[in-house]
């Protein structure tokens, strides 16, 4: 597990509350349906209330990869819905890919700090 000073800077964490966050996006990760790809993805995305939003990457068998609901977009989608009206951290298992950052573009948080922590899995 990769330790972020970053997070713990900007929202004064603890080393344990960091490994909290990593334990969450583990927890995401595992939640994922990746029947095609076999790739799972988590994310966490911690709103301007201080709630954090758990995305998983969907596939759906016999529909093109390109009909995926990626991790990044599930938490934002979760976010919005929970009428939060800003993102003050992404928290991801893997890089975002090139439609995932247009999302976050088209949806107004080009400049969203990003954090990718690669942990392994232990389910």
């Amino acid at each position: 597990m990769t330790e972020s000073p970053y997070i713990q800077e900007s929202f004064n964490l603890s080393l344990e509350d960091t490994a909290g966050l990593a334990a969450l996006l583990e927890f995401a990760k595992q939640l994922a349906q990746p029947p095609i790809s076999g790739f799972r993805v988590g994310a966490v995305a911690i709103g301007q209330s201080g709630r954090a939003y758990l995305g998983v990457n969907l596939e759906f068998e016999g529909m093109p990869l390109s009909q995926t609901v990626h991790a990044e977009q599930f938490a934002l989608a979760l976010a919005k819905q929970n009428d939060e009206t800003a993102l003050q951290h992404l928290i991801v298992s893997a890089m975002p890919c090139g439609h995932c950052r247009q999302f976050l573009l088209e949806l107004g948080q080009p400049d969203l700090p990003i954090t990718i922590i690669k942990a392994e899995s232990r389910l």
